[in-house]
């Protein structure tokens, strides 16, 4: 279970949901960002989105300190490293903390995409953080509490009437606790298992 650090007030933390990629803005993924919104919202999080790297990197220079969790397609995760391999490196020299992310999530639309996002997502080392890589069709619904499944599937869920389907939705946000609820881990074909935040163990 990962647990939310308090603010000063004694209220938990904000955290983001960054989502980096280039036609996040487009009205093709209205739809998209509205149900990203309100699935992060019943985790307590709130969401953030940039077309590209540079963005984030912006962001992480305005805003150094804060919690997120970063979902990207394959073709921003590069970059994405870059900048975090850039705080690094500031980091070693000033020795001021830079926020990695709790979880980078890499989507790709091809098995053959996947298994290269995957082979280089083991190359990273363990300052970055948890890196998973998964065909868009393939995520498991256990990963951050199935707001990745429901929110970047092909279709998003969607009820008849063409609404957004919140009961499918796994996630569940304690205020009082100011922890995450875990759900159902997720057991991957090569037997290994994934906690609720999408991390090995």
């Amino acid at each position: 279970m990962s647990t939310m650090q308090p603010a000063a007030n004694g209220a938990p933390q904000t955290w983001y949901v960054l989502w980096c990629q280039e036609r996040c803005h487009k009205s093709e993924n209205e739809a998209r960002r509205e149900l990203l919104t309100m699935a992060a919202a019943q985790i307590g999080a709130e969401i953030l989105l940039f077309k590209k790297a540079k963005q984030f990197h912006f962001w992480l220079d305005r805003c150094p300190g804060e919690r997120y969790v970063l979902i990207t397609d394959w073709r921003e995760a590069q970059p994405c490293m870059e900048v975090l391999a850039h705080k690094l490196a500031e980091k070693s020299v000033s020795g001021v903390p830079s926020a990695m992310p709790e979880m980078t999530v890499v989507l790709c639309e091809s098995e053959r995409q996947g298994s290269r996002a995957t082979e280089w997502a083991r190359t990273l080392g363990e300052d970055f953080g948890s890196v998973h890589a998964f065909k868009r069709d393939s995520v498991p619904s256990s990963l951050l509490y199935g707001l990745v499944k429901q929110v970047f599937s092909e279709p998003c869920v969607t009820d008849r009437s063409g609404n957004f389907d919140s009961s499918s939705f796994s996630g569940e946000y304690s205020q009082e606790s100011s922890s995450f609820e875990p759900v159902r881990p997720y057991t991957s074909r090569e037997g290994s298992s994934t906690n609720s935040f999408g991390s090995h163990h």
